[in-house]
């Protein structure tokens, strides 16, 4: 019997510290999820990963953390997390804790990772899920990728659960409240059991899910307004997200200690988002057990005293006047019973229609006991509609408190762009960080890393031809910003733009790097948080080596004639600059031009399925001689084997120098996709005054006179329809203009193309931003033409742009937007519309107004 009844006394001093907040199994996940919902998109949330074999969607994973935090070890020695989950705001810092000094105040337990390494379940510390979010975005593996976002994940939810006990009465009016922790409802049916007991039917239905008629939400989440850019506490060691517990702002000091320390505050109740949640919960709502604290206790009996509510703010003296009204309540037996409702609308806090109930003996207490005594006083209670309407105001704010927590732990942001003149290549790659942080906190004194992940890939095919397939899963590498470590954190961003290079030749990417992704991730202080993380992810296809890629002085790559889609370029032509110091060395350079075949016609703009697979066409140049450092070679390159179909999407194309010794350098550079050259002869119609005219018609050619020269003559502008003959079209680089000539073009068309007639002069394969221009002949075809001029007209340099028709690495995809001229779609940037002068010169007329070719 002694060690039973020892084992019972031990079992009692670990069970008062095991006091729950809300209940670990329905409504802290319950809270933590709607937050997280707020916060994350359905599709991420919904995504599973794996931990320790274990595997479950987001939302299981902070649903798991808010549950684990109330955990407790039952054997020696015991511990109880949850005897750390209270505050009572309008105490002393030192002294907000269970019972004053026997727990730790939640926002510091929160933060302190050396007392929760002593209890069960682990270190959670806000500190440590900052760890684990630095450890997923540098992860060198998947495995470690997942295991620390599961981590984070789960700390979030632990974090969570310690903002949501705040708004829970007995957390911050230090009321133990074991049986309710428990769910013994023999011994008191708390706002505990009861929230367990409601959390679907009232919680979420009734509350969080509830719509009016129009479907807004009858208990809208608010946006909380907590500053989180001051410091907590005047104490720069901590993170300023505990103010959404308790800004320690807006209080009146009550009592002083011995020292004249203060000990004690007044917190003025008050409904506003600015304030900490468990400031607005401990001034406004009352416990099970601290019903008219004010009322009951002195101010020197500081652990029992809560100046808030008080009797003042309710209609407790018309109860106890016997003037107040009851109240008829059901009970779970479906019997009713008339009864009183307590009411707090004398306020500058929340207004409660039930803000407490007498209890059965109540009066009788008031009467035998001498009046409002602690038996009167502690004879009150919460009944059903008590918390349900505590909830109504408590559950939303617990939400959105929730929220702001994980919006802070998430906000700091950065802008990363790649700068135009340095392309990311093997070896060194630029960028330009901006810290684009919406709150505006400063970024100083923090360590930066570049995360590059990628797939390399290979040739699984003859060597001309075949598909290019990964070789292995992703590659993960890690490269910390030379003099900016985490070892050394000096590092600002600024708000307008940081460029930071990176050094990547201890480790260069490979030739076949593709599927490529950088993190710049910044660690280090954020506004007044001592260790925050910041990160940003782009996506390449891929990166440049020591040869740099560009057009040959023919202004393309590759170039056939014709309009047949079934048409293949069977030649390609680059210039190759070598930016290293160094010499590549003898050997052969091999082109390799990667691509997708789309599965239809992709000249109508409208997306198109590719295949796929990534195929590739690749010729060598053997026995090439070595590449100059930093000087440039012209490479022509044989496609007779390995053709690539004008219908492609997805070009890029590498470059490969292997020297005799086996050393390799290499280029990169994504190109446009198959390019139509189109013309369209639109001379059987004149501009005239705003309106379209048929050319040769009489009553155009009198109006162009009329406002021309009027002298009875067509001499004024060319108004009558011709054939176009001896076409010559030239597309040149941006870097080199060349102006097209008869010596000196792309393609040659001898013609004649009608009016009202497109026509397609062949596709072409170059860079994005380029020039064009033509030059033809206007033949006569009306016999009454007299107008003299249109030999030999060569049209000035054009800025035009390649097709773009591919899914980039970040997932997105562009297809190409046909011109609609007259019902036939044409490419607009590298295509021309011939027509005739127009009068006045300055008119303008809509080319959809034109009537549809056939």
């Amino acid at each position: 019997m002694k060690s039973f009844f020892y084992c019972v006394a031990v079992m009692a001093i670990f069970i008062a510290g095991n006091s729950y907040g809300w209940n670990d199994i329905e409504t802290h996940p319950t809270l933590s999820q709607y937050a997280a919902t707020r916060v994350f998109d359905n599709d991420f949330l919904n995504i599973s990963f794996r931990q320790g074999g274990v595997e479950r969607t987001v939302r299981d994973w902070i649903r798991e953390g808010a549950e684990r935090e109330d955990d407790w070890a039952w054997y020696w020695p015991p511990t109880a997390r949850s005897g750390n989950h209270f505050h009572a705001p309008n105490r002393s810092l030192n002294r907000t804790g269970w019972r004053e000094t026997s727990g730790m105040s939640t926002p510091l337990w929160a933060q302190d990772k050396t007392e929760q390494e002593k209890f069960f379940g682990g270190d959670w510390s806000w500190g440590t899920v900052r760890d684990h979010l630095y450890n997923y975005v540098t992860a060198t593996s998947k495995e470690a990728e997942d295991d620390n976002l599961v981590k984070m994940l789960k700390g979030l939810g632990y974090q969570m659960h310690l903002v949501q006990d705040m708004s829970q009465p007995n957390h911050v009016r230090d009321d133990t409240h074991i049986p309710d922790g428990f769910g013994w409802k023999w011994i008191v049916n708390g706002f505990e059991t009861w929230a367990k007991d409601n959390d679907i039917k009232v919680i979420r239905e009734q509350i969080l899910d509830k719509k009016d008629a129009v479907g807004e939400n009858v208990y809208p989440v608010p946006e909380v307004q907590v500053d989180l850019t001051k410091l907590f506490n005047d104490d720069p060691t901590k993170a300023p997200v505990a103010r959404l517990s308790d800004t320690r702002e807006g209080m009146d000091v009550l009592v002083k200690d011995a020292a004249n320390n203060p000990i004690s505050y007044v917190i003025t109740p008050s409904t506003s988002l600015s304030q900490g949640l468990a400031q607005y919960t401990n001034s406004n709502f009352f416990s099970e057990s601290t019903a008219f604290a004010a009322d009951r206790y002195a101010p020197t009996e500081t652990r029992y005293h809560f100046p808030y509510p008080r009797k003042s703010e309710t209609n407790l003296q018309d109860f106890i006047d016997n003037y107040l009204d009851p109240v008829v309540r059901t009970d779970v037996d479906g019997k009713s019973y008339k009864t009183f409702q307590i009411a707090k609308q004398n306020t500058t806090g929340e207004p409660l229609n039930c803000l407490t109930m007498p209890g059965p003996n109540t009066l009788k207490f008031f009467e035998e006991y001498g009046g409002e005594g602690g038996m009167f006083y502690s004879s009150f209670r919460l009944d059903e509609s008590c918390m349900k309407e505590y909830a109504e105001k408590l559950i939303p704010r617990t939400v959105g408190y929730s929220a702001a927590m994980l919006n802070y732990f998430l906000r700091g942001n950065l802008t990363v762009t790649v700068p135009q003149d340095m392309l990311p290549t093997s070896k060194q790659i630029r960028l330009n960080v901006r810290n684009n942080t919406q709150t505006g906190e400063a970024m100083n004194g923090g360590s930066v890393d570049l995360m590059v992940i990628f797939r390399q890939y290979k040739k699984n095919g003859t060597a001309s031809a075949g598909t290019l397939v990964p070789d292995g899963d992703y590659i993960f590498r890690k490269y910390s910003l030379r003099g900016c470590t985490r070892e050394n954190p000096v590092c600002t961003i600024d708000t307008s733009g940081t460029s930071l290079d990176f050094d990547l030749s201890n480790d260069p990417l490979p030739p076949l790097a593709r599927d490529v992704s950088l993190i710049v991730v910044y660690r280090g202080r954020l506004g007044n948080e001592p260790d925050a993380v910041a990160y940003e992810q782009i996506f390449l296809d891929g990166v440049a080596g020591d040869l740099d890629i560009s057009l040959p002085p023919r202004g393309v790559y590759a170039s056939v004639s014709g309009e047949s889609t079934a048409k293949t370029f069977n030649d390609f032509a680059l210039t190759a600059k070598n930016t290293s110091p160094t010499a590549t060395g003898p050997g052969s350079t091999e082109l390799l031009v990667i691509f997708r075949d789309a599965l239809g016609n992709p000249f109508l703009s409208q997306p198109v399925d590719s295949s796929p697979e990534i195929k590739y066409a690749s010729a060598t140049v053997a026995d090439q001689s070595s590449i100059p450092a930093n000087g440039a070679a012209e490479l022509l390159f044989s496609l007779a084997n390995a053709q690539i179909p004008v219908t492609a999407t997805d070009v890029y194309v590498y470059l490969i120098h292997t020297a005799q010794d086996g050393t390799t350098v290499h280029g990169y550079r994504d190109i446009s996709e198959p390019t139509p050259v189109d013309i369209f002869n639109n001379t059987d119609f004149v501009c005239l005054q705003n309106e379209w005219h048929p050319a040769g018609e009489p009553s155009t050619i009198t109006l162009a006179d009329q406002l021309g020269n009027h002298n009875g003559s067509d001499d004024d502008i060319d108004a009558f329809r011709h054939d176009l003959a001896n076409i010559y079209y030239e597309l040149t680089s941006q870097a080199q203009p060349v102006t097209v000539s008869a010596t000196d073009y792309t393609f040659f068309e001898p013609g004649s193309v009608a009016p009202a007639t497109v026509k397609r002069l062949g596709f072409v394969l170059t860079d994005y931003a380029l020039q064009y221009s033509s030059m033809r002949d206007f033949v006569h075809i009306d016999p009454n033409d007299g107008w003299i001029g249109g030999v030999g007209t060569v049209a000035t340099l054009e800025p035009g742009m390649g097709v773009r028709n591919q899914t980039d690495a970040s997932g997105k995809y562009t297809y190409p937007l046909m011109y609609n001229m007259r019902g036939k779609p044409m490419w607009g940037s590298t295509g021309t519309i011939y027509g005739n002068g127009k009068l006045p010169v300055n008119s303008t007329c809509d080319w959809s107004l034109l009537p549809v070719v056939p």
